[in-house]
Parts: C-alpha cells; sequence; structure tokens
C-alpha cells in the first residue's frame, strides 16, 4: 500500500514537491515541501485519513476558508488547502526555529520576563481570533511557534474546520480536540458550547507551565488528568517558584478557575492584569502567594456530577470487586459500516455479547443485507452466510455468546456466532422497530406485528403473549431482558411516538410497571441498577429492586449527548460495561428540515428556509405551481399545501395520522392516506384549496402504505402495508363500477414505491425478488404481460419523469440517477445518468419517495435536512470498562 506522503507528493507534484516529515500529531502529519508556484519553502499538513473521515472535504474546506482571513502577527497564515487523492491538507509558511514545547523540554522553566512575552503575543492572536469569532480549541506549547523573538500560534485550521463541520463531538471519540493537560474542565467535560474563555483558561495553563515547569495539573493517565481539571485545585505558583511577582500569579490563576464566569471575560484583559503591579484576584482565601494559603474550591457543574457519582449508592453497586489491577477506560471512534450506521443504526441494527468480545450488525454491502460480525482483536468484520434478508433487524446475542437470534422478512431466526445454517424458531415477528432479547432463563423475547411482546423458547415452539396490546395501549418499541427470566424493561409509544414510557413487565404476573415518562432505551446492569436514556440524549442510573420492579433512590446523570429518537436510543450496553453508542443529536433536535430545490447537477436553492418542520414527503401539483407536503406536528401527522414560489401555506387536515399526499391530474384534489374518523390507514382525498368535506375512497382488510389516482381518473393504485409474514401488495380498483380490487403484484416478496407513467400504462415499483431492492417496471394493467427491470445495481425511490422518457431513483451509493427509456421495440433501458450525490442532506425513504420532480424535469423538491440543525450522522463510539468508569 502507497504510504500517505508518496500518495500526497504524487497528488501534488505539479504545485508542491514534498522533500521529508517534519512532524506527526494526534491530528495531523506535517511535511517540508517547496512551493514551485511562488519559489518559496512551505509546510504541508495532512490530516489524518480517518480524522478526514468524520469531516468530510466539503466541509472542511469550506470552514477552513475562514481561517485564511486571520490576518495576524502573531496567527500562523493559511496559504493554500485542498483535497488530493482523499487527503486532506493544508499550506503554512514553514517556519525556521523551534516550538515552544521544544524550548519547554530543553529549558523546563523560563524567564518570567520571556514567558509574560510570549503569553502577551498569544493573547494578541487570541483576542483578534475571537473578536472574528473563531476559537482555538487546542492552545498549547506544540502549538506555539518561536521564530525571531517572536510567537506565532498555529494550527487555527484544524481547530476552526474541525468546530464549524461537526467535530463538537470528536471530544467523545479517540480524535478530540485539545490535549489534556490544557483542556478547560467545560472542554474535558464535553460541552457542546465553548467560547473564548476556553482559550483562555488553556492559555493560562500554558503560562502557568513557562513559569513552574510544569502544567497545573499533572497525572500518569489522561483520564486521572481530566479528573484532577473537574475536581481538584491547582498549587499556588509561588509553591514552585517563589520569585514570580504576585500580580502574574494571581493573573495566571484567574485564568485557571473552574467557572468560566469566573475567568477573566477576555484575553486581552489577561495581558493587561499581566503588565498590571497593582492587580490581584480574591480567590486566594488568605496568606496571598508564597503562604501555605490555598485557592477557594469552586465546583462547577462537572465537578458536581462527578462528586455526585462518586458518593450516592449506584457507583458502589455499579463497581464490581476488582480481579488484579483497576479496569482501564477504553474509548475509541470505530467504523462498523461502509456507508456508516445511520439514524436508529446502533438501536436496531447492532448487538453486543455479553462479555463485550463481539459486536453483530445488519449492514447492506455488495446489494445484500444480512448480519456482520466484528470479533474484538479482528480487524475487519465478517458476513454471517444464511442472514441475507430485506427485512433485518434485531440481533441479540444467546447468553454464553454462542449464537445470535434476529428477526428476517417476518421470523424470528437464529444462528451459530461460529457459522452455520440459520434457524427459523417463530413466524410472526414485527418487520419495523424489531426487538429481540435472548433471556438467560434460554427464552427467547420478541415484539410481535401487532407491536406487542412474545416470549419463545430458544429452539422454537408456538409463542406466548406477554403483553398485549389494545386499542389506545401503547406500542412496543423497544426491549431488554431482565435477569432470570424475571421479566422484561420496554419502551412504549402513543401513535406518533410523541409520548414515551420505560416500563417493567412481571413475565409471570403480567403485571407491568410505568418507571419513567419520556425514555427511549434501558438495560437492567446485572449489579442492581437501571440505567436509562431520555429523548434528549441524557443517560440516568439509578438503584433498582428486581422484586417490586421499581427505582428505589433518585437517578443520576452519567452521560450525555447519546443520540435519540422519538422511540429510540442508539445505544447498546453489555453486561461486562462495555458501551456501543452514537454521540449525536437528540430527537427534537435532528427532526427538522426544510424544503429545496435541487438540479440536475446538485445545486440547492431553498424554498422557503423560514418554513421549518418535521417533513416526511412532499408531491407538487401537476403544473408545478403548489406543493403538498406531510409533516409531523405534536401527535399527528398533517397535508399542507403551499403556493409556489413564495405563496402561504394551508392546513388540509384536523385530526388523524395523515401521510403521502397526492395531486390529481386536474390539480383539484389532494389524495393522502389517513387514520382519520376512527378508520384504519385508508385512502381519502380533500380539495386542494381546503374547501368542502374530506371524502373516504378506498379501504382495505389490510393497513394501507401507499394510494393514489391514476392520471385518467379510472384506477385507485394501493399498496398495503406489510405487517407482519409475507409483504406489502400492489393493487389496483376501478373508481366507478366494480370494487373488487385487482392484484397487479402481489407476491411473497416485498412490492412498494408504485407509480403510473404519465400516460398510464406502465407501473413503476421496486421489489426485492432479486434478494436485494431493485426498479422494475410492468405494463399496465395487464400486468403479468411483462417485467422489466430498471436498475442495475439496486434501486430505491422511484420516480416518472413528466416526459414518461426518464425513471429517477436512488441508488445504493446515494445518487441520483436518470434511467432514459426507449419504447421501440420494447421497453427498455438505454442509459444510466448518476446525477447528484443524495448525501445526508436530503431526506430518504425506504417504502416511498420522499421527493418530487419539477414539471420540467430539470429539478427537484428535496426535503433538506434545516441547516442549523445537526448531522443525521454520528460517531459511533465504542466504550469499555464504562460503568465501573463512571463509578469511580
Amino acid at each position: 500500500m502507497i504510504d500517505t506522503f508518496e500518495r500526497l507528493r504524487s497528488a501534488l507534484a505539479d504545485r508542491y514537491t514534498l522533500e521529508r516529515e517534519l512532524g506527526a500529531g494526534g491530528m495531523a502529519t506535517v511535511y517540508l515541501a517547496d512551493d514551485r508556484k511562488h519559489d518559496r519553502r512551505v509546510a504541508v499538513k495532512v490530516l489524518r485519513p480517518e480524522l478526514a473521515a468524520v469531516i468530510g472535504a466539503e466541509r472542511f474546506l469550506n470552514e477552513i476558508k475562514v481561517t485564511a482571513k486571520l490576518q495576524h502577527p502573531h496567527i500562523l497564515q493559511l496559504y493554500d488547502s485542498g483535497e488530493a487523492d482523499k487527503l486532506l491538507y493544508y499550506v503554512m509558511p514553514y517556519i525556521k526555529g523551534e516550538s515552544l514545547r521544544e524550548r519547554l523540554n530543553r529549558e523546563k522553566e523560563l524567564s518570567v520576563d520571556e514567558a509574560v512575552a510570549i503569553t502577551k503575543a498569544v493573547a494578541s492572536a487570541l483576542d483578534f481570533a475571537h473578536r472574528e469569532g473563531v476559537v482555538h480549541r487546542d492552545i498549547k506549547p506544540e502549538n506555539v511557534l518561536l521564530h525571531d523573538g517572536q510567537a506565532i500560534v498555529a494550527d487555527f485550521g484544524i481547530a476552526l474546520a474541525l468546530t464549524a463541520a461537526g467535530g463538537s463531538r470528536l471530544t467523545e471519540t479517540g480524535l478530540s480536540l485539545g490535549t489534556p493537560h490544557y483542556m478547560s474542565p467545560e472542554q474535558a467535560a464535553g460541552d457542546r458550547e465553548l467560547d473564548g474563555r476556553t482559550d483562555l483558561y488553556s492559555l493560562g495553563c500554558m503560562t502557568y507551565e513557562m513559569l513552574t515547569g510544569r502544567p497545573p495539573f499533572d497525572a500518569p493517565t489522561a483520564q486521572a488528568v481530566v479528573a484532577k481539571i473537574l475536581a481538584a485545585d491547582a498549587e499556588i505558583v509561588t509553591e514552585h517558584r517563589r520569585a514570580v511577582p504576585p500580580n502574574v500569579v494571581h493573573a495566571v490563576h484567574c485564568t485557571i478557575e473552574k467557572l468560566p464566569a469566573d475567568r477573566f471575560s477576555t484575553v486581552r484583559a489577561f495581558a493587561d492584569a499581566l503588565d498590571d503591579p497593582s492587580f490581584r484576584h480574591p480567590a486566594f482565601a488568605s496568606g496571598g502567594p508564597g503562604t501555605d494559603g490555598r485557592w477557594n474550591r469552586v465546583t462547577t457543574a462537572f465537578a458536581v456530577l462527578s462528586v455526585v457519582l462518586a458518593t450516592v449508592v449506584v457507583a458502589s453497586m455499579l463497581r464490581r470487586p476488582a480481579a488484579g489491577a483497576d479496569p482501564v477506560l477504553s474509548r475509541d471512534r470505530i467504523i462498523l459500516s461502509e456507508y456508516g450506521l445511520r439514524r436508529n443504526g446502533i438501536a436496531l441494527r447492532t448487538a453486543l455479547a455479553a462479555d463485550g468480545s463481539a459486536i453483530a450488525f445488519v449492514d447492506t454491502i455488495g446489494g445484500s443485507r444480512q448480519l456482520w460480525l466484528k470479533e474484538r482483536g479482528e480487524l475487519e468484520p465478517v458476513p454471517l452466510p444464511g442472514t441475507a434478508a430485506e427485512r433485518i433487524q434485531g440481533p441479540a446475542f444467546s447468553p454464553d455468546g454462542g449464537w445470535i437470534a434476529f428477526m428476517a422478512d417476518g421470523k424470528l431466526k437464529k444462528v451459530p456466532r461460529r457459522g452455520g445454517a440459520a434457524i427459523t424458531l417463530a413466524d410472526s415477528v414485527a418487520t419495523s422497530w424489531t426487538q429481540v432479547v435472548w433471556m438467560n432463563d434460554e427464552s427467547i423475547v420478541f415484539n410481535g406485528p401487532r407491536w406487542d411482546i412474545r416470549r419463545v423458547g430458544a429452539d422454537g415452539g408456538t409463542p406466548e403473549t406477554l403483553y398485549e396490546r389494545t386499542t389506545g395501549s401503547p406500542f412496543v418499541v423497544g426491549i431488554k431482558s431482565l435477569p432470570g427470566g424475571r421479566g422484561v424493561l420496554w419502551i412504549g409509544c402513543n401513535d406518533q411516538c410523541t409520548v414515551s414510557e420505560l416500563h417493567a413487565l412481571d413475565a409471570e404476573s403480567r403485571d407491568d410497571h410505568v418507571l419513567v415518562e419520556q425514555a427511549v432505551g434501558a438495560w437492567y446492569t446485572g449489579a442492581g441498577v437501571l440505567v436509562y436514556v431520555m429523548r434528549d440524549g441524557g443517560v440516568f442510573a439509578a438503584p433498582f429492586d428486581l422484586e417490586a420492579l421499581a427505582m428505589t433512590s433518585p437517578p443520576v446523570p452519567i452521560l450525555d449527548g447519546v443520540r435519540t429518537g422519538r422511540q429510540y436510543a442508539d445505544m447498546q450496553l453489555a453486561s461486562d460495561g462495555t458501551v456501543l453508542y452514537v454521540a449525536g443529536p437528540s430527537a427534537d433536535e435532528a427532526n427538522l428540515f426544510d424544503l429545496a430545490w435541487v438540479d440536475r447537477e446538485g445545486n440547492v436553492e431553498p424554498v422557503d428556509t423560514a418554513w421549518v418542520e418535521a417533513f416526511s414527503t412532499v408531491a407538487l401539483s401537476p403544473d408545478g405551481g403548489r406543493m403538498a407536503v406531510e409533516a409531523l406536528q405534536a401527535e399527528d401527522r398533517h397535508i399542507w399545501v403551499k403556493q409556489l414560489p413564495n405563496g402561504p401555506q394551508t392546513k388540509l387536515t384536523v385530526g388523524g395520522t395523515n401521510h403521502r399526499p397526492s395531486w390529481s391530474s386536474d390539480g383539484r384534489w389532494v389524495f393522502f392516506v389517513s387514520t382519520r374518523d376512527s378508520v384504519r390507514e385508508a385512502l381519502f382525498r380533500t380539495r386542494a384549496d381546503g374547501s368542502g368535506s374530506v371524502e373516504l375512497l378506498a379501504s382495505r382488510p389490510r393497513l394501507l402504505g401507499e394510494a393514489f389516482q391514476s392520471s385518467d381518473g379510472q384506477w385507485l393504485i394501493l399498496r398495503t402495508n406489510r405487517n407482519g409474514p409475507g409483504a406489502g401488495d400492489i393493487v389496483a380498483q376501478r373508481v366507478a363500477g366494480d370494487t373488487v380490487p385487482v392484484p397487479l403484484v402481489a407476491t411473497e416478496f416485498a412490492e412498494r414505491s408504485p407509480a403510473l407513467s404519465p400516460d398510464g400504462r406502465w407501473l413503476l415499483y421496486v421489489s426485492n425478488i432479486s434478494g436485494r431492492d431493485e426498479v422494475y417496471v410492468r405494463p399496465f394493467p395487464d400486468t403479468d404481460a411483462s417485467r422489466v427491470q430498471i436498475s442495475t445495481d439496486g434501486g430505491n425511490e422511484p420516480m416518472w419523469a413528466h416526459s414518461g422518457r426518464e425513471i429517477f431513483c436512488r441508488n445504493p451509493e446515494g445518487w441520483m440517477v436518470a434511467a432514459a427509456l426507449t419504447t421501440q421495440p420494447t421497453l427498455q433501458t438505454t442509459s444510466q445518468t448518476p446525477l447528484f450525490d443524495w448525501d445526508n442532506r436530503f431526506r430518504q425513504g425506504l417504502d416511498y419517495p420522499r421527493y418530487a420532480v419539477a414539471p420540467n424535469d430539470q429539478r427537484f423538491i428535496m426535503i433538506r435536512r434545516s441547516l442549523d440543525r445537526p448531522s443525521d450522522e454520528g460517531d459511533v463510539i465504542l466504550v469499555r470498562n464504562w460503568l465501573e468508569y463512571v463509578a469511580q
């Protein structure tokens, strides 16, 4: 494999001649190079590939442009930046001299005058950057260069780009911003909102070290350093060096206060205090510098958390008896899937072995969706043969780790961990939001197709129902085990999961106990402690009585920032204390979108940035002058119509769950699927201007997932939901006359996303008949006459172009593709053209398209993630010995 140096040297050969490596750090490697165009020596920094993968090239390069505007005598200038052979790099002047770290390694302490001069120079640079809205976040001796007696601050590039391009969660991975000895308490505790006072704290620590030869907090491990930063007091500077002037001592200690509010308000104020012999900081308790007085302890919110966790009963219950050396906390960012695990990926598609030795997860690779196994100590995951299925969720390890149970297309199965045939244990398993739990009494609990709770033996048999859902009772969307077959913890939701509850169910008596409102995930640790996650991403722990199925003491917070949805927490917890989670936005943070026009080249133009809702689907009127959208509001989904381009939006529905809007060919009516008027999901229509009454058009014994009217007004096309064994069917029903439905595509496989061509002659749909989702076309209404496959390597969300000469769809790599068609001599595709990368900017669907095509077929309305909201993706973090760590 070509190393990074050779890759970068080859890719940049036309602009820079790379000579040698100058140094490497946690974030980047620096190379000495010649700038061929300007005939000057430069330093080229290339980010570590795994770090570049976290940020993304486009976001990094967009944000680092701001760094080029930071023109200041004490800030290292940015010459250039870019991407080369998938490597992210930026170019700076080559500074002859040394770093402050090299100077301190050699001399240990600096003279007071020199230390103050360097501090004031760095403060000047930081003051300028802060006034420009830029926080460095990684001030340390390594990032201060000394040249001709001047101090120059480096690496604003990485700090700014990581911060603005999604780096706020990097502190929870192995790629954290900041070095432990110089981190502020708020940064060490993972605070999402940092301002210039965090740089002030780091600068104070650096000054402390220049004066004393050591940082204010030191310990053998990074975890121990962080613990001291959060809870300990720094020794007075004069205890190490009596000659430091009192105002300098007081100024330095003012910068390293625990609370940001107790520090100087700006770095400029710190620099001024260094020059003011009369400056004193009131936090010295007595005696002043050089006496036995100690700094008053100021307990921050983070220190309070540490103290509480160390003293409450939860800590002693979480801590297991030591067997040899104390467990070491290991926290790593990991990549399980080639395409990344998106929302609910950890909650529904992963499982941890009880001893933390392996991760089972669902992934689609090479068009095949199946279980994969990542063993500890192995570099690569391996697929588990016999597990391929279009609908696969809910893996669960057996207590001894030898088997993995999972749901596949409505069946409960198990497969040996070391390989072997998959065995079917039960039918009638939920096909969405499936949770499977292997109890330690050798039974397996899962949620059935009616969102109830069922139990079957580990060798199969007839399942028994532990919790039967009735009208008005909660849907089961999450299950976890209690020991000894005692029962289960489960998450229940109302219809739209605007309300969720944590329950404890007694498996024998069937008594059910509501424990916590608005919880979205829970585990019993085996040490008498209940751990649960709230909708806002906060994780709590409380002592739990197994007999009473009740918490016995108030809960305490132990983690923050876990990605959540309305009905799940993206987190798994193993019995040995290993935790797997996604650091990301909560349900409320990530569920808002706006709407945008996107042309065939991927250029984006907002429709109305002021209209931000939890949009789910969108449909354009035939003339393109209006759009109908589905939005989740409060406890219901509603249909709205908006006049384009800048007209008002009108709410069409009241009450019930309303979704999947579509238009009549004359633009007078909007069709939608709804549960209104106590009717199970059925097809309704209402006038597009909101006048008149809502009309029921069709209902089926099975719930409807999609329904629309043909352009000639003669047919209703219906697709039933997949709720149990088998799959959804596509049927047609005449609007007038005989109402007996005509099967169009009704097989044992999963069919969805039906759409008729503009001339009404062809039916477009998606099926997994080949083992993966592909796009097909059949003649209509005689669908048995032929079948033509449109996609080549998988496809979803197909839609007809208004010309009838193209079909749009999303391929497995996430690109919008245009398939050109001809009908001579028969219907077939003539080309496949990728248009633009769907990326994570736009909402994706599985059962039906989440976008609309403009009448001229040149642009699309896409549901776009609101720009001021966090990304849907997040860092997957694996933490070992987590329970022991939080108990300390």
